[in-house]
Parts: C-alpha cells; structure tokens; sequence
C-alpha cells in the first residue's frame, strides 16, 4: 500500500508536464558592423539548419523560479533533438492554461523576439569590445607585458517556437544557458558604476565591464550599450540601453 501511494504521487507532476515539438532558433553571433550596416534582423523566418526539438517543460509553481505571471519567470527545460520534416510553424493563438492565463502565441512571440534581439544585439558589443582590444595588444610596445583582461561572454540562447500553435500548452520559450556557481550582479541597469561591496576579483572584472559600456556607447556614436551586467565571472546576462 505504500508502494502504491508513492505511485499515485507521480500524477501530479507528470500532468503539469508539458511535452511539445519546437523548432530552435539560436542566437547568432555577428560582427557589429554588419549589424549595423547590412542591418541583419534575428531571424525567424528561415527554418534552414534550425534544429528541431522535443521540449520538456515542468509547468507546475514549484518548478518555476518566480510565480506565474509577474515579471520574469524561469523554469527548467529538458530538450532532445528530433528530425522531423517539412516543420512549420503555424499562427493560430493559444488558448488559456491552468489558473492563469497565457498570451496568444503571435503575442508571446513579439515579446520574446525584443528579449533575444537584446541578447543579439549584446553578444555583438562584446564581440565589439574585445576585438577593440585584441587589436591594441597587437599594436603595443613589445617592452610592455600584456594586461590581463577578463574574457566573458553573453549567455548562449534560442527562441524556442511550437510546430503546433493550436495545442493550448505550447507556448514561445526564450531559452538560455544555465550557468552554475554564485550570482554575481555587477552593474545595475540605472547606474554606470559598479555595484556596492563587491570582492577584489569581481570589482576587477566590473570595472571591466564598465569600460565595455564606455567603449560600447563610444563605437555606437551613442547609440547602444550594454546594461545591468549579472552573472559568474565569465558568463553574463544582461539588459540592452
């Protein structure tokens, strides 16, 4: 008998799992310039070499880190590839799941596309900045030796988007790495300076990121840098200003 209460256990979560077919659309990384000039879009129109996966996706309030419906919230995913041909995704809304309710699909989707633009077009400004510096360590005296420089990239990504938008449980997932260690936020997104009472090592790699943000504003002429710098010492996730 307590065999099969232990049983009877497991309903609950696997019917607050939900399992779909999506199509993942990663987030490139290419040179600023040819973003700004080529003004190359996140694209989710192609589907060429886009992978194709099954998507596990434990809805229930516990999983999540955050509750439903405030302003961010996460949730593990457990994703497999899967071949499947002539994938199309459709643009038929969603309706309503559980005890909240969802935005349509097309809806969801606009919102996640301004989110992974964001991680496009910040992945591309770090690109920016450290090539900036690879070219002055070329060009320094020989006499001098090399400065260290943190070497830290933005968080891979992908805009996960259901084969089947009619099904009421697919949704639009912005996924993204999962990173281990402590969280460490650096810079907040309404100052240019680093955060308060942080150790020695990690305010040498803030004070870093604040020069990526001088750079950054600088090559943009003023148009773009990257804000609110959070993460481990090495992967980083971010806000676009």
């Amino acid at each position: 008998m307590m065999a099969q209460g232990d049983v009877r256990c497991l309903a609950k979560p696997i019917l607050s799992t939900n399992i779909g077919v999506y199509v993942l659309f990663l987030v490139p990384s290419i040179p600023f310039t040819d973003l700004l000039k080529k003004r190359v879009p996140f694209d989710v129109m192609n589907q060429v070499n886009c992978p194709i996966v099954i998507l596990t996706v434990d809805c229930s309030s516990k999983a999540m880190l955050g509750p439903a419906g405030s302003f961010k919230t996460l949730a593990k995913r457990c994703f497999f590839t899967k071949q499947v041909e002539g994938a199309e995704v459709s643009k038929t809304p969603s309706s309503p799941l559980g005890g909240h309710k969802r935005l349509a699909v097309q809806d969801k989707l606009v919102k996640m596309l301004d989110e992974a633009n964001c991680l496009y077009w910040a992945t591309s400004l770090m690109t920016l900045v450290y090539n900036f510096i690879d070219d002055k360590l070329i060009r320094r005296p020989l006499v001098y030796s090399p400065p260290i420089i943190p070497r830290l990239r933005i968080v891979h990504a992908a805009l996960a988007i259901p084969q089947d938008t009619r099904e009421s449980r697919n949704t639009v997932y912005l996924l993204e790495e999962r990173i281990s260690g402590q969280f460490v936020k650096c810079i907040s997104n309404n100052c240019a300076t680093p955060c308060h009472s942080l150790a020695p090592a990690k305010l040498e790699i803030t004070t870093f990121l604040c020069f990526a943000q001088h750079a950054q504003y600088h090559f943009s002429q003023g148009l773009v840098f990257v804000s609110d710098f959070q993460g481990m010492l090495f992967c980083l996730f971010l806000s676009l200003t």
